[in-house]
């Protein structure tokens, strides 16, 4: 049994929480599904600032209620075990890395559990979905890599379609075109290769256009090497390049821009053009094409800003972001296709 820090108040102290809590699936040992394991009221945890425990449950409380609690001191919440997966199935294959637990607070006369209280390791960690901190360096290439092997691996076809029917893809028409990444120049995408899509925010400075008139120009090999390019697209040309992969997809150079028939046909064909991307990144931060990749390119990248606790030598707890809410309040989700 790990020796918890003197810091934490005697409430939970008394939950005697290890690493194994929440690296473990869920529902295993003592923990048991929606039962509250420690419940109290606003007015009592906000006196309790200098326990780390406290202060992850009270951000919880407060993300779970878009940043507004209640005024009153005596509503009550209540924390309790649940699964950090909500697609969990205890007999999947490799369930051990794929699954774990967290916790969940909410105010008791809400159902909101959105965000919650889980494991996050040193950005060294192999564990696959546990929660980790990015070193000063951002984003770590061969971790990427990592996943889209893992994707490979466990998903079985690169280009398998389980979930729904996506149309037979437009790349046999001359008009769908690529970057391709290491020639630095628009081309039709080779016979059997895959490519990256890029989803982002123009904004106003998505001021790179392929047209009729730079059409031919953008085709010659090195024609995007050295180009004022908008960084979130400079980011993610050099992302697909370290990655190891060899073209990519964005709307604002790949579509000829003032040929009607050209767009019409491709916009009409958005769900092929991503759906068939053999991974598209997403640049869900960001509201205009300046904006880059945050943790990748040149220049300086702030992290946000995280509530990070150490409860035990060997156990760290944190607050993650929430990607669905997230992803839906940002400007990005505003867009008209993503």
């Amino acid at each position: 049994m790990e020796v918890l820090g003197e810091c934490l108040c005697q409430a939970c102290s008394s939950l005697s929480l290890t690493r194994r809590d929440f690296s473990d699936p869920p529902f295993e040992g003592h923990r048991e599904q929606g039962q509250p394991i420690l419940d109290g009221t606003l007015g009592s945890i906000r006196e309790k600032q200098k326990c780390p425990l406290c202060r992850l449950i009270l951000d919880v409380l407060r993300k779970n209620e878009r940043g507004q609690l209640p005024a009153g001191d005596d509503v009550t919440w209540t924390l309790v075990w649940s699964q950090n997966n909500p697609e969990y199935d205890p007999i999947d294959v490799n369930v051990e890395e794929k699954f774990g637990s967290g916790l969940y607070a909410n105010l008791r006369h809400q159902g909101q559990r959105e965000y919650r209280i889980e494991l996050v390791d040193d950005a060294s960690t192999s564990q696959f979905l546990h929660g980790r901190l990015l070193n000063e360096n951002g984003v770590d290439i061969e971790q990427v890599q990592g996943w889209i092997r893992r994707c490979r691996e466990w998903h079985g076809n690169w280009h398998q379609r389980k979930y729904y029917d996506i149309p037979d893809h437009p790349r046999t028409m001359p008009s769908f075109k690529v970057i391709d990444v290491q020639k630095q120049c628009l081309i039709s995408l080779p016979e059997g290769e895959e490519y990256v899509a890029l989803s982002y925010v123009w904004g106003s400075t998505n001021n790179v256009l392929t047209t009729t008139a730079n059409f031919e120009k953008f085709s010659t090999e090195r024609a995007f090497e050295g180009m004022d390019l908008p960084k979130t697209i400079r980011d993610a040309i050099d992302l697909t390049r370290n990655l190891g992969l060899s073209y990519i997809w964005t709307d604002s150079l790949c579509i000829v821009q003032d040929d009607e028939g050209v767009k019409e046909v491709l916009i009409s064909n958005m769900d092929c053009v991503y759906g068939h991307a053999s991974l598209t990144i997403v640049a869900a931060t960001g509201d205009n094409a300046q904006a880059g990749l945050p943790g990748f390119g040149e220049g300086p990248w702030t992290s946000r800003r995280l509530n990070v606790e150490k409860i035990a030598p060997d156990l760290q707890l944190g607050v993650l972001p929430h990607f669905d809410v997230e992803l839906m309040e940002s400007s990005y989700a505003k867009r008209a296709w993503t």
